[in-house]
C-alpha cells in the first residue's frame, strides 16, 4: 500500500514496480520472520526455565509443609512430657500447654488437607500453562512457514488469512504471558510470605495457619514454666544446704566448694532463660543425679532406696 502510495497510480500493476520494491518488501519479509523465529525461541526458553523454577518452589513449598508436620509431632511429644513434669507443680501452666496441644495436631492436619488438594490442583496448572505456551509457539512457527510458501505462490488471500491467525496468535500469547506474571507474583509473594515469616513471625500473613496465634499467650506460658523451675530450684538448693549442714564430715567434703544447683532462668519478673550465665562451681542439673547419689547412697541404705 505504501508503495503504491508513493508511485501514485493504484491501478499500475505490481510487475513494473522497480526491483528495489521487491528487495526493499522482501527484506521486511525477512526481517519480520526473523523476529517471529527470535520471539519464539525466547518464549521456549523462558518457558522452560519457567516451569523448573515454579516446580522448584512448589516442591519447596510441599516439603515444608511436611517438614513443618514432623516438627508439629515433635513438639507434641516436647510439650506432653513438660505437662507430666509441670503437672505435680503448675497446674494452670499444664492446662495452658494442655490448650496448645490440642491446637497442634489440628494445625497438622489442615497442613497435611492443604498439601493433599493443593499438590495435584497445582501440577495441573503448571503443566497446562506449559503446555499452552508450546503449543501457541508451535502453530506459531507452523503458520509462519506456510505464510511463506503462500507468499511464494502469489496467493494474497491466504497469505491475508495467515496474518490474520498470527494476531490471534499474538493476543494468546498475551494472555499466557499474564497467566505467566501472576505466577511470577505469586512464587515472590510466597517467598517474601516466607523470609518475613522468618523475621516476624508474630505479624505475618502465615500466621493464620499457626495454633499459636498470641505471642503474649507463648510468653505468658514460657515466664509460669520458667518461674516453676526456678521456684523449684531455689527450694531444691535450700533442701541441699540444708542436708549439707546436717551430713556428715564426709558429705560436706564432697559437697563443699559448691554454691548449689544452677539455676538456668532469671527469676523474676521475665524468668528468661540464660543458662550461660551459670557460675563455674555450681551444679549442671544433668549431672544433679550423680550429685545426689552422694548424700543419699550410703552403707546403711539399701539399693533400692538409694535408686528411688
Amino acid at each position: 500500500m505504501i508503495f503504491k502510495y508513493f508511485h501514485g497510480n493504484s491501478s499500475t500493476p505490481i510487475v513494473e514496480y522497480p526491483p528495489s520494491s521487491y528487495i526493499l518488501m522482501f527484506s521486511l519479509i525477512v526481517l519480520f520472520t526473523f523476529l517471529a523465529i527470535v520471539a519464539s525461541s525466547v518464549i521456549l526458553a523462558a518457558n522452560n526455565g519457567f516451569e523448573h523454577r515454579v516446580e522448584r518452589l512448589r516442591q519447596t513449598i510441599f516439603d515444608a509443609g511436611g517438614d513443618n508436620r514432623h516438627t508439629m509431632r515433635r513438639v507434641i511429644m516436647v510439650l506432653l512430657n513438660m505437662q507430666t513434669l509441670l503437672s505435680p507443680y503448675n497446674s494452670q501452666a499444664d492446662q495452658m500447654l494442655n490448650v496448645t496441644t490440642h491446637r497442634l495436631p489440628r494445625g497438622s492436619i489442615m497442613i497435611q488437607q492443604f498439601v493433599d488438594k493443593t499438590r495435584h490442583t497445582s501440577n495441573e496448572a503448571i503443566r497446562t500453562l506449559y503446555v499452552a505456551n508450546i503449543v501457541v509457539v508451535t502453530v506459531n512457527l507452523v503458520l509462519l512457514v506456510s505464510a511463506l510458501v503462500l507468499l511464494v505462490w502469489h496467493w494474497p488471500l491466504g497469505f491475508i488469512i495467515i496474518i490474520f491467525c498470527f494476531w490471534i496468535l499474538t493476543t494468546l500469547s498475551w494472555v499466557l504471558t499474564g497467566f505467566d506474571f501472576f505466577f511470577h507474583t505469586f512464587a515472590e509473594d510466597t517467598c517474601s510470605a516466607l523470609e518475613d515469616f522468618q523475621q516476624n513471625p508474630q505479624n505475618n500473613s502465615l500466621q493464620i495457619i499457626l495454633p499459636c496465634a498470641k505471642s503474649g499467650t507463648s510468653d505468658k506460658i514460657l515466664v509460669q514454666i520458667g518461674s516453676t523451675v526456678h521456684n523449684f530450684i531455689t527450694q531444691l538448693n535450700s533442701k541441699l544446704r540444708e542436708v549439707e549442714g546436717l551430713g556428715s564430715n564426709d558429705i560436706r567434703e564432697n559437697s563443699s566448694g559448691t554454691r548449689g544447683v544452677c539455676d538456668p532462668f532469671s527469676g523474676a519478673p521475665n524468668d528468661t532463660f540464660t543458662p550461660d550465665i551459670c557460675p563455674k562451681d555450681t551444679i549442671p542439673i544433668g549431672e544433679l543425679k550423680s550429685v545426689l547419689s552422694r548424700v543419699t547412697c550410703y552403707a546403711e541404705n539399701s539399693t533400692g532406696n538409694c535408686v528411688g
